[in-house]
């Protein structure tokens, strides 16, 4: 009986907690309830989220809620009119002032009010003056005006008093020095453009008289500014879009090696970067150029002086010397292209019409001018580089977007022949990749001609699937790299190697 009357209770009370649930929630449309029962900011916030009115009291506040809000839907014509009134009618900070007028002139796309703009705010000094000039400079690149923008930090109005205690620390923001760097490396940025400029006018030009000295003026002037890159390569930072006018600039004053030093240690520093393999393959790449043409130029030098003292009755002229590069750059040039094709491999292939049936050498011209890697590989196979060239082979073919193509495979099919079929890379290679390519490769339409051996070959070579891809359906498309092994090992000699 007890026992009974425990249970009754026990029901009684939980439909008793349920009723009254059910008539709070009955009750919750009546004026006031809701709003005793969270608190007036919490209903406020649910009930009319967009009034910022009820949110905070403070009309500074409002104006910031409101400037937030009608960005954030891009009515920037509202958004504008409200920053005009803000001014006026509320103390607000000179950041939020010109950050916000900044977003809303790039948006509106008015570089008149933008230039007024800034000529008033040249008259002040601001907190973070620097960030504001960097902006500007920025803007002025992005709509093409190079010749403003590397003018921006000389148009200061406000005398600046570097022994006035409250007005030199005023300037000084916590990002003081990184910011003035970009400020100085943006300039030569927008100096370089106008240096090349400078250049294609001279070349379309008949007469060029005066253009050199002007040409080397905007080449010094680029070059002043843009010499900070070097700390930010010791500092670690990614800056591939100052390193490569940098080089260029140096070449042009005739200081290969230096360009060489900055490459070698924007490498080093950061190893992680594909793009500066590719910057120190480019620059080999010039380097053999360069050694091509003085040895043509001491060719032809060579054959002038013999027809000069050759006599009236031998007329035979010697044939020329073959021109070779130098087979050091030649080397280095391979290796540093290796390295960027394992850094950056596997990657999609480059798209072609399924439409239109391609030739090989249209095939061949496609592949070389999307991706090196089809000539790095050739390259490999040419110089004797087998082992290099049948990794490379396999790691371009394990993306399958290049399946589709002739040449990977037979790239492939050379790699495999040279290092040799029953090679313990080979089987290790193939014994991997058998089953995924078996999956996806071997399953794709429009599969080549060539495709088909080298499927044959694979099963020659790999008969059974290894033991560690039985739990896998497809088996690993990949081999995992640690990130340790993407650290560029650079042995190179010192700067007083010219490397020709």
């Amino acid at each position: 009986m007890g026992k009974a009357s425990r249970s009754f209770a026990r029901r009684k009370i939980y439909f008793l907690r349920i009723r009254r649930f059910c008539r709070i929630l009955q009750s919750v449309k009546t004026e006031g309830l809701l709003q005793q029962w969270l608190g007036p900011q919490a209903h406020a916030l649910l009930a009319s989220p967009e009034d910022f009115r009820t949110l905070v009291p403070s009309g500074k506040l409002y104006a910031l809620c409101a400037m937030w809000h009608l960005m954030s839907k891009h009515k920037f014509h509202e958004a504008a009119r409200l920053l005009a009134h803000s001014i006026h009618a509320y103390p607000m900070s000179a950041c939020w002032l010109w950050r916000t007028a900044f977003h809303l002139f790039r948006n509106l796309d008015a570089p008149d009010s933008f230039r007024r703009f800034n000529d008033a705010l040249d008259q002040f000094r601001l907190s973070d003056e620097n960030n504001r000039i960097l902006e500007r400079i920025l803007q002025h690149m992005v709509r093409g005006e190079l010749v403003t923008a590397h003018q921006c930090r000389s148009r200061k109005v406000t005398p600046r008093d570097r022994y006035t205690s409250s007005a030199a620390l005023v300037t000084k923001e916590p990002e003081y020095d990184h910011v003035q760097r970009l400020q100085h490396l943006y300039e030569g940025l927008s100096l370089y453009g106008l240096w090349l400029e400078q250049i294609h006018k001279s070349d379309s030009l008949a007469d060029d008289t005066g253009e050199p000295s002007t040409t080397d003026d905007l080449a010094e002037k680029a070059f002043y500014r843009l010499q900070e890159v070097e700390a930010l390569v010791s500092g670690g930072y990614l800056c591939d879009i100052f390193i490569r006018p940098l080089v260029e600039i140096l070449e042009y004053f005739d200081e290969p090696l230096r360009a060489r030093s900055l490459l070698l240690s924007y490498a080093r520093h950061i190893p992680e970067n594909p793009n500066a393999l590719r910057y120190l393959c480019e620059w080999y790449r010039r380097r053999s150029r360069e050694s091509d043409a003085s040895s043509l130029t001491l060719n032809i030098t060579a054959d002038s002086r013999t027809e000069a003292t050759t006599t009236d009755g031998d007329t035979s002229i010697p044939p020329p010397s073959p021109i070779t590069p130098c087979p050091k750059i030649t080397a280095r040039m391979l290796r540093y292209r290796v390295k960027f094709s394992r850094h950056v491999l596997p990657e999609p292939a480059p798209s072609a019409s399924t439409h239109d049936v391609l030739s090989a050498a249209d095939e061949k011209r496609l592949l070389r001018s999307k991706h090196p890697h089809v000539s790095t590989i050739n390259l490999c196979l040419k110089h004797g580089l087998s082992t290099d060239a049948l990794e490379l082979s396999f790691a371009l073919l394990d993306h399958p977007s290049w399946a589709v193509f002739n040449e990977p495979w037979k790239l492939l099919r050379r790699s495999v022949q040279a290092v040799g079929k029953q090679s313990p890379e080979v089987v290790q290679a193939f014994s991997i990749r058998k089953r995924s390519w078996s999956q996806i490769h071997f399953k794709l339409p429009h599969l080549p001609v060539l495709a088909q051996r080298v499927r044959k070959l694979c099963e020659a070579i790999a008969p059974n699937p290894p033991k560690p891809l039985d739990d896998d359906a497809l088996g690993p498309l990949l081999s995992v790299i640690p990130l340790s092994s993407l650290h560029t090992e650079l042995t190179e000699t010192s700067g007083a190697d010219t490397s020709t």
